[in-house]
């Protein structure tokens, strides 16, 4: 019987391509090279902490517990601080996406989508998206010119939440204890 944990053995050889090198060029990678790396961090998300770099066992944790019903396959860490993050579909990577931003104790993480010709570097950034809580909006400012209103004095809206939107486009004001019920919880 095998060792199934057993490390795959990795063809590292010697290589001489200065027949096939353009001028300028250090090395050129074979296409099919490159093909392997695409298909292998398909569906992965690269990302990087603004300010302190969180320890690589917390972040596993977090994204383990928070993203696996989005299909987390597997986490990496480079040696320059950037996370990787593998999904088994772009539909889990996307949901991840398109559920943030994120913040990890409580130190906010920019993701992006991995592609083959993405350059790993840290943007400087001038702002990032929050949420933000309100609390006791009256009824009353459930208008889309009242949540505009209010989100604008705080900063520039983007979008709000699905519970706050649904609140308004059905004009409950407040969440409904069940379907067919017309007691509200409050």
């Amino acid at each position: 019987m095998g060792n199934s944990s057993a490390p795959k053995k990795v063809n590292f050889q010697l290589m001489d391509d200065t027949n096939t090198l353009s001028e300028g060029i250090d090395v050129e990678l074979p296409l099919s090279s490159v093909m392997e790396a695409v298909d292998r961090y398909s569906n992965t998300l690269y990302g990087y902490f603004i300010g302190k770099r969180l320890a690589y066992p917390v972040v596993q944790n977090y994204v383990t517990n928070v993203w696996k019903k989005y299909g987390l396959e597997k986490t990496m860490m480079n040696a320059k601080g950037f996370y990787f993050f593998k999904f088994t579909s772009s539909q889990g990577m996307m949901d991840v996406m398109e559920k943030g931003p994120w913040m990890i104790r409580p130190v906010p993480i920019i993701l992006n989508k991995w592609s083959a010709n993405v350059s790993l570097s840290k943007e400087d950034l001038t702002s990032v998206p929050v949420w933000v809580k309100l609390h006791d909006v009256p009824l009353t400012g459930y208008t889309e010119d009242g949540l505009s209103m209010i989100g604008s004095k705080i900063g520039k809206p983007i979008m709000l939440d699905m519970y706050t939107s649904t609140m308004y486009v059905e004009a409950l004001g407040k969440a409904k204890l069940c379907k067919g019920n017309d007691r509200d919880i409050g």
